[in-house]
């Protein structure tokens, strides 16, 4: 889900990085369809785009650097953690982020794919995979009421 916040790509521009200002729903002319599309800002100004030209900046070490989480030692319990299915795994990587009045929040790297990570009861466990940079400011948001930071 797109936020307004939201950092995508458009994909008819592969290298830009843009931030998504505003939505909008055109109504075409010659028939009934609506044609989804969005306002798109950068540091050379704003345009609008078709919804559908957007995909996710995919999740790497270095953006989750440049969002301010840090990698966990190799020694870290958070290496091993229960899936859905209550399955440990054990983890390539797990990055946190410090959060005042939360804690912590943690992404766990298996493979090529990243999982946000919660802790209960001392135990940390698997919630969901990650599937872009707008999808970790959408969970940051959705717990603490404020934009992540992210330095692009």
């Amino acid at each position: 889900e797109l936020r307004i916040g939201n950092y995508v790509n458009i994909s008819v521009d592969w290298g830009s990085v843009t931030e998504v200002s505003g939505f909008r729903i055109d109504e075409m002319f010659l028939s009934d369809d609506k044609e989804y599309r969005c306002r798109m800002s950068d540091k050379d100004g704003s345009t609008e785009v078709d919804l559908f030209t957007l995909i996710p900046i995919p999740l790497t070490e270095e953006m989750l650097l440049k969002c301010g989480f840090e990698q966990e030692s190799p020694s870290s319990i958070y290496r091993s953690v229960a899936d859905n299915n209550g399955d440990n795994r054990s983890y390539d990587a797990v990055y946190f982020l410090s959060i005042p009045n939360i804690n912590e929040i943690w992404v766990g790297l298996l493979g090529a794919k990243y999982y946000f990570l919660v802790e209960q009861d001392s135990m940390a466990y698997e919630t969901i995979e990650v599937n872009g940079l707008h999808s970790i400011q959408n969970l940051y948001f959705a717990l603490t009421g404020k934009e992540l930071e992210v330095k692009l």
